[in-house]
């Protein structure tokens, strides 16, 4: 058999390598700046002269090279934005992303219901960004899980909710003829009730006029996650940094008021449901020990 000669002696390598060693130990901290802005550069370079995966679709100019139209796509003022492209380009879009990335804006129903219901978990599934953020903000609950969930419903839920939703609603009217109700309050405020008492037999009282701080806090959770979205390029170096401690430092060392609100409502929640579990765990042992007797 003959032997296998490569182009490259070994040995002539073997210095160079030493030497990029030895760099890489003296100067630890350039070197990795150095290779992260190297890879930053070349995955940017790639976006912007490789071929577009979809020539045959339009796509709007951007004013950023780094985060492209997603500012304009996850801001709370984006609507003339989302107007502009279904008028001017149609159901389909293309749309830049982080660093030029590309991506499509589609508004068309029958593909939306396609994605959202039939093949949602199937065919189509969420960003994995979707499932760790959730994971690591709410917990492993309905967001941050795949497939089918049994959901355990309390034993206590009756029809004691509806009834005070009635008479809420009563007392918030009262005896005006065209008096104009917040229906968005209402919806928040049954929709928190009915979760709270139907999951853990809790009730958070938000329909006997008492305003919670948790209440407050999940209707703003949403809204301050929209304001996160155009970052979440960074969020996978966020959510595996060991050790863990670190993450929720960092969160409040980043310099920008849209993670700390994030961060403040999670606190809040977690606050909560430590008190909400606590409550209910004792109202199960208490049913227990009154069995046993």
């Amino acid at each position: 058999m003959s032997e296998t000669r490569f182009p490259v002696d070994y040995s002539q390598v073997q210095p160079f390598l030493n030497k990029v060693a030895d760099f890489l130990q003296t100067y630890p901290l350039e070197s990795y700046v150095a290779l992260a802005a190297a890879a930053l550069g070349s995955y940017t370079l790639r976006h912007l002269i490789t071929p577009a995966y979809y020539p045959n679709i339009d796509v709007p100019s951007s004013k950023s090279v780094t985060f492209g139209h997603l500012f304009d796509i996850f801001s709370p003022e984006g609507i003339p934005f989302h107007d502009q492209l279904q008028d001017r380009y149609g159901s389909v879009s293309r749309v830049r992303g982080m660093f030029g990335k590309e991506n499509l804006f589609v508004s068309d129903p029958r593909f939306l219901h396609e994605v959202l219901v039939r093949g949602v978990n199937v065919t189509f599934r969420h960003t994995q960004f979707f499932y760790d953020f959730f994971k690591i903000s709410l917990g492993m609950g309905l967001f941050a899980t795949k497939g089918t969930v049994v959901v355990v419903m309390s034993v206590s839920f009756t029809k004691q909710p509806l009834e005070d939703i009635h008479r809420a609603q009563r007392k918030d009217i009262g005896s005006a003829q065209g008096r104009e109700i917040d229906i968005l309050k209402w919806c928040s405020a049954i929709a928190l009730e009915l979760i709270g008492q139907a999951r853990l037999g809790h009730t958070f009282g938000v329909l006997k006029g008492v305003e919670l701080t948790y209440s407050l806090a999940a209707k703003n959770f949403l809204p301050a996650l929209m304001k996160l979205l155009p970052l979440q390029a960074f969020f996978p170096f966020l959510y595996n940094l060991q050790p863990t401690a670190l993450q929720s430092k960092l969160a409040e060392w980043a310099p920008l008021p849209s993670i700390w609100k994030i961060n403040e409502i999670i606190d809040v929640q977690d606050e909560q449901a430590v008190v909400d579990l606590t409550c209910h765990v004792k109202g199960a042992y208490k049913a227990q020990t009154m069995l046993r007797t």
